[in-house]
């Protein structure tokens, strides 16, 4: 499955909110859950990262689940629509 990035654009923009432009993203990502009908799908993934920012001292971990509906295509599986839920957002570092 091809994960188109511009559909990753409300948890990218919330971390270029909280934190300017991290220097080092670690993404932890688990399939929880899948449904197949036909040629349309939908899938719970949850997602843990860390960003850090470059003095190496400040970031955050964040929690959250994409739920997405997929389609087949001629060119394989893609997503047709994701929604992110944010569980958990926090700084650490120095305050």
């Amino acid at each position: 499955m091809v994960v188109d990035p511009a559909r990753q654009a409300p948890w990218k923009a919330w971390r270029e909110v909280a934190l300017g432009a991290p220097d080092e993203i670690h993404d932890r990502m688990a399939l929880m859950g899948r449904t197949t009908q036909g040629d349309t799908a939908t899938a719970r993934t949850y997602v843990a990262s860390d960003s850090m920012m470059p003095d190496a001292q400040t970031g955050t971990p964040a929690i959250g689940f994409y739920d997405d509906e997929l389609m087949r295509t001629a060119d394989g599986w893609r997503i047709a629509r994701r929604h992110f839920t944010g569980i958990r957002f926090e700084a650490i570092g120095p305050a």
